[in-house]
């Protein structure tokens, strides 16, 4: 009796067993932290990081806790914030909307933003920084050039409130240019994938899905949200 209790013990424990957990294949889900930043620029600290040495590739933020959302700030200090990072601009005079109103005037971190005329974006600063960190997420994916509309045009909502883009805090991308090629919205976004942070996904559905996990913009609308975004992603910062 007690030898068949061991032998019944013996073949539970067999039973149980687990083989180890298959591993991932290469390429499934999302790119590698190399991949994503290929500039050697980290994401942005999040809020448990409330200093971060200016020795690091992430630039010191300038308000309480860090530069998402509405915790970036206007005024001087932002424009000391672009000065100190590279980010080519020019003040521009009061415009209406607009709490710290500037011109781009040269690529963002090796990142062109192009709108089919010779004029530089107009936009609120804040926009600007938040272009700083997009621009690393577009370059990894070897983006050169994006090409937008509406940095700044004074519009309201249906609602009849300022939009976004009346305040100068939102960027529609159309599409954007590698060494090898253009993509647009309109033709090469796949819409109904998902999140698109496959490596496998159409370029632009990946652009989309690092600028979401970013976390700085109150607003990413694609294609897979309604008609009226059918050939942009439309990038909207909240208002302070």
């Amino acid at each position: 009796m007690t030898r068949a209790v061991l032998l019944l013990a013996l073949f539970s424990l067999i039973g149980c067993a687990r083989e180890p957990a298959p591993a991932w294949p290469q390429g499934y889900g999302y790119a590698s932290y190399s991949a994503w930043n290929s500039d050697s620029a980290p994401p942005p600290p999040r809020r448990s990081q409330m200093v971060v040495p200016r020795s690091d590739a992430v630039p010191v933020p300038w308000t309480r806790h860090h530069p998402f959302g509405s915790d970036l700030g206007g005024g001087q200090p932002c424009l000391d914030w672009l000065a100190s990072y590279g980010v080519p601009y020019e003040a521009l005079p009061p415009t209406r909307g607009m709490e710290t109103p500037i011109s781009v005037t040269g690529p963002i971190r090796g990142v062109r933003y192009a709108n089919g005329t010779e004029n530089p974006m107009s936009c609120d600063c804040r926009l600007a920084v938040a272009l700083y960190y997009a621009s690393a997420r577009f370059k990894a994916l070897g983006v050169h050039t994006v090409r937008y509309s509406g940095a700044y045009v004074y519009r309201t909502t249906r609602s009849g409130r300022p939009s976004l883009h009346a305040r100068g805090l939102a960027i529609d991308v159309h599409g954007v240019s590698t060494a090898n090629a253009r993509y647009t919205v309109k033709k090469h976004f796949e819409k109904e994938l998902g999140d698109g942070c496959d490596t496998d996904a159409p370029l632009l559905n990946q652009a989309s899905c690092r600028l979401r996990n970013l976390g700085m913009f109150k607003e990413l609308i694609t294609p897979d949200h309604n008609a009226d975004h059918h050939d942009h992603l439309h990038l909207g910062l909240p208002p302070n």
